[in-house]
């Protein structure tokens, strides 16, 4: 990094906030897998809590932090949570482990209710799914109003979904200097007051208990299509959930794992919930504990 003036002054913030001994709390999701719900129950919940979505300009393409926007941002009096549907990167990484104590909370859903999710959000819009400017990809989709539900869907399982599990391995893929909580979607909509609560205590953040009684961290409508976990099985043929099996096991990473069953079936089966996403034996660096600890 060359020297300049507001460098020193990113240093210096980055300094202070360390010797303040605060917390740079990194919410990252998957789209459509309840990062906006989860982080307005924060902003609600936790006292001083200042919420960032610092990327770059919009678009996919652009999904990274800015270190100049949080650094910017940051305030040593206060909590701070970085949100966004980043991926890792060696940048992401080298930025967020200038910080003494970053811990993250990652999100997952079942690729079939997040294709069908996401399908449902982009018919509600006037832009097709590839005006996130991806790059190599045009502004448009020409006719994608005029395909079939059974043809968006074959569409989007080739488009979208690699990227999808290319953003999770970039993080399940590594040993961070971090501890890191995985979160599922189908936690948050059916116990979101105790979702909340591990999160926080995870995050080491006070909880503002009054407010959190009063309002029972209820579903808000907004930016959630059903926050119906499963449906998406149901609404794929069997062809295409084959398809994206096919898909999750072309990643060595997640071939039989317990977490590639959950991107593939979710927790439908009787008997299967998130303690089997670390079970014993699993050696990803995310599947050992659901709490991992920082390492030295």
């Amino acid at each position: 990094m060359a020297l300049s003036i507001e460098n020193i002054r990113s240093r210096t913030r980055v300094k202070r906030f360390n010797r303040a001994g605060k917390v740079l709390a990194v919410l990252c999701s998957f789209p459509k897998s309840g990062s906006q719900h989860l982080q307005e129950l924060l902003a609600r919940h936790v006292p001083g809590l200042a919420v960032h979505k610092p990327k770059y300009a919009g678009g996919w393409g652009n999904n990274f932090i800015s270190a100049e926007r949080l650094l910017a941002a940051l305030d040593p009096r206060g909590e701070h949570l970085v949100y966004g549907h980043f991926p890792r990167t060696q940048d992401t990484e080298n930025l967020l482990c200038r910080f003494d104590d970053w811990r993250l909370v990652l999100l997952l859903r079942p690729l079939p209710d997040v294709l069908v999710s996401y399908r449902e959000h982009v018919e509600r819009k006037t832009w097709g799914p590839l005006d996130y400017r991806i790059e190599g990809f045009s502004e448009a989709v020409p006719g994608f109003d005029r395909m079939s539900v059974g043809e968006r869907n074959d569409y989007l399982i080739r488009f979208l979904l690699p990227w999808y599990l290319k953003f999770l391995v970039s993080w399940i893929g590594c040993e961070l200097r971090a501890p890191i909580k995985l979160v599922t979607f189908e936690q948050q909509t059916a116990h979101p007051v105790e979702t909340l609560e591990e999160i926080t205590r995870f995050l080491g953040f006070e909880l503002d208990r009054a407010a959190l009684a009063a309002s029972g961290a209820r579903l808000r409508p907004f930016n959630f299509n059903k926050g119906v976990p499963g449906r998406g099985r149901g609404e794929l043929g069997a062809a295409q959930l084959d398809r994206i099996r096919e898909l999750v096991d072309t990643f060595g990473i997640l071939r039989g794992t317990s977490l590639g069953e959950y991107l593939t079936e979710g927790f439908g089966r009787e008997g299967f919930t998130l303690s089997d996403l670390m079970a014993a034996g699993e050696e990803h660096p995310l599947l050992g504990t659901a709490d991992r600890e920082a390492r030295p």
